[in-house]
């Protein structure tokens, strides 16, 4: 939703699409709680599992790299494969070559 949004209003929008969210979430928690008990809690304990092995297989690696080994990197055919590897730098002045 933030997406859609001009950058100058994008805090905006972003701001309203989380609020929208949170509060759907609250207003709902408390009757699904009461329908189906403490399963409302195991669900969510496998929710945050599933998204941890998403994340740790799906999700690119970005922490400790420059501009040009994130672009090295996201350039590859199969970004998360590439961001396990050490990558070498792209010289600048390679690029402005063409090489």
């Amino acid at each position: 939703m933030c997406r859609i949004c001009q950058y100058l209003c994008r805090t905006c929008g972003s701001t309203k699409c989380e609020y929208s969210s949170l509060y759907s979430k609250g207003r709902r928690s408390a009757d699904i709680l009461v329908q189906i008990g403490y399963w409302f809690y195991v669900f969510f304990v496998f929710w945050d599992l599933f998204e941890f092995v998403f994340i740790y297989f799906f999700y690119v690696e970005t922490k400790g790299r420059s501009l040009e080994e994130l672009d090295v990197i996201f350039e590859a055919p199969n970004p998360r494969k590439a961001s396990t590897k050490a990558v070498q730098p792209v010289d600048a002045e390679d690029i402005l070559k063409g090489q």
